[in-house]
């Protein structure tokens, strides 16, 4: 009821609007995501009003916002993401909404789906083939850390992929937002503000496209190298550290692994003949 409420605005703006919230409700319980096939139908549903340009015309900025964040909940579910994904112009909607939201929530909640969207090994190559990478590097480039380190997961695990290494070289905006979220780290901080979890998954996406010989050369020649060996002063100086915090643990953990990443990149870069000097 909540599905033909949502999409029957045309009878009933006030009604959809309701159905829209109660539906957004729904979706935030931990327990949503046992009910695949309705959060599949649910996804459809959303993903067509998202691309119908009729349909969207009737939605108000807080109904957009609550079926963004609906779908945010929903996209956690394989059957969702894949239902979304079917739907034609989808992922150039999300990327739309990243590039020109002025609601900053509904940024967020765009990007988080292609986030989700990309992670998925099934799904990684409908991001890249449909534009998703200006996307998440705009949503990379973000002031929020938690929105640079979903980003650069994002980009980590598409460079898994031997196939999808090459469109990420291609696009010029994902190695300049990757060093731009490296960059932001500084000995002079504390690592409360620093982002170790962000640079680490950095670090991770160069270190994934240093393993293919034919792109070590141009990954130095756009200063990977550099901001690599920058990273082992910074994160490997006491002062960066700071005070202790709850999270230090995890914080630390994060620098190990942001070590080892960094370590192996310079490794695969140092194959190229060229980039040893």
């Amino acid at each position: 009821s909540l599905l033909i409420s949502c999409q029957h605005l045309d009878v009933s703006q006030r009604l959809g609007e309701h159905a829209m919230s109660a539906l957004t409700s729904l979706a935030r319980r931990e327990d949503a995501g046992a009910h695949s096939l309705l959060a599949s139908e649910a996804s459809t549903v959303l993903a067509r009003m998202f691309v119908n340009n009729e349909a969207r015309s009737l939605l108000s900025r807080e109904m957009i916002g609550n079926a963004l964040e609906t779908m945010g909940h929903l996209i956690e579910h394989r059957t969702s993401r894949h239902a979304v994904v079917a739907v034609h112009n989808t992922i150039p909607f999300f990327v739309s909404t990243v590039l020109s939201a002025r609601d900053e929530g509904v940024q967020k909640a765009a990007g988080w789906i292609l986030v989700s969207l990309a992670v998925d090994p099934e799904l990684g190559f409908h991001v890249i083939a449909e534009g998703g990478l200006v996307g998440l590097a705009v949503y990379a480039s973000s002031e929020g850390g938690r929105q640079q380190e979903e980003a650069a997961w994002a980009f980590a695990n598409l460079s898994s992929q031997k196939q999808n290494a090459e469109p990420l070289m291609s696009d010029v905006k994902v190695l300049e937002t990757l060093i731009a979220i490296l960059k932001r780290a500084k000995n002079d901080r504390s690592m409360s503000e620093n982002n170790p979890k962000a640079c680490l998954q950095a670090i991770w996406t160069i270190a994934n496209l240093a393993v293919h010989d034919h792109l070590r050369r141009s990954l130095a020649d756009r200063g990977s190298i550099e901001e690599l060996n920058r990273q082992l002063q910074v994160w490997l100086d006491p002062s960066t550290n700071g005070e202790p915090t709850e999270d230090m643990n995890e914080s630390r953990e994060s620098v190990a692994a942001l070590l080892r990443q960094a370590l192996r990149a310079l490794a695969n870069l140092a194959a190229e003949r060229t980039n040893r000097a």
